[in-house]
């Protein structure tokens, strides 16, 4: 952690779904699961409905940036707000459609200056995806080849964008620049393989 007792975690691409569970106050689970951090969640994305900071009870909050990573505006506020850590949920990174990556692309080098990456997929087809254009985009840094089943996700988180039999967060990776890979500790309950779903005639969220 960049500061003792903090922890910043900056997702990436965020929209509808996570500002509406923002403005439930759904990332108080934060302060549960580890009470003696004090947390700040800063969502970027140009889905966003606008700039604002949106307190959850206790020592969480979450800010929301309207904007792309890229964005100097957004780069300003994140040396205020420097990240522990990323998270890209349901990227669309690794998927087919052209209007759906393109504006990823100005961004994805900066993803170096904010590792650990944690990526959600729809799934393990398209995480590998995401694996292969990152590693172009990258260089160097060694992309985690440990594409996991993610225990968490719910087979009804499904909005109406969504195509029948296809489910959000079904699939993470890590994107890390150091050998240590962190999903190699996790239980081999974890490992199972993630059926492969044909993901790709379905509507993302962008940066």
């Amino acid at each position: 952690l960049r500061q003792p007792g903090a922890c910043t975690v900056l997702v990436v691409g965020a929209a509808r779904r996570e500002e509406t569970l923002s403005l439930a106050g759904s990332f108080q689970i934060l302060e549960d699961l580890l009470p003696a951090l004090k947390w700040t969640v800063v969502m970027v994305g140009p889905g966003l409905t606008g700039d604002a900071t949106i307190p959850q009870t206790g020592g969480v909050v979450v800010k929301h940036i309207r904007g792309h990573l890229h964005d100097e505006r957004v780069q300003r506020q994140l040396i205020e707000d420097a990240p522990d850590c990323t998270v890209l949920f349901n990227s669309g990174i690794g998927c087919s459609f052209d209007h759906i990556v393109q504006p990823w692309r100005p961004s994805l080098p900066l993803l170096l200056k904010f590792q650990p990456v944690l990526l959600t997929s729809w799934s393990e087809e398209e995480a590998h995806s995401e694996q292969g254009v990152l590693s172009g985009y990258l260089g160097k840094t060694i992309c985690s080849t440990n594409i996991w089943t993610n225990p968490f996700a719910c087979m009804d988180d499904c909005d109406s964008l969504s195509q029948p039999g296809v489910h959000p967060n079904a699939a993470l990776w890590w994107l890390v620049s150091a050998l240590d890979d962190p999903c190699s500790r996790w239980e081999p309950g974890a490992h199972d393989n993630v059926e492969h779903q044909n993901g790709n005639a379905r509507a993302h969220g962008t940066m």
